[in-house]
């Protein structure tokens, strides 16, 4: 979506700040499907509302990147956890020889 896309589709200029927001909301709200429906949205709008439903876009790419490290963290522990397992079976078997001498 282009901004002046979406001024022509809205019928008036925005703001830069309102068009960054805008243009978030619309590239991550899988609902909006078009500049025109952005643009009906926007128009009917309060601006409390636009606000709140940008800060619950920022919010929701925050909570993906969270998601992200997690997964990542997860993905560490998982493999620390295969080497401490080699390492406890390694010390197993080497009592049980030691055992058996």
């Amino acid at each position: 979506m282009h901004r002046l896309e979406f001024e022509r589709a809205a019928g008036y200029e925005v703001w830069d700040e309102e068009w960054q927001k805008i243009q978030l909301i619309y590239m991550n709200t899988d609902a909006i499907t078009s500049v025109e429906q952005m643009a009906r949205i926007y128009v009917n709008l309060e601006r409390e509302d636009l606000d709140a439903l940008y800060s619950l876009v920022v919010e929701r790419g925050r909570l993906i990147e969270t998601v992200g490290e997690l997964r990542s963290e997860l993905s560490s522990v998982k493999k620390e956890v295969r080497h401490l397992k080699g390492f406890r079976d390694a010390i197993i078997k080497e009592a049980e020889r030691i055992g058996a001498e």
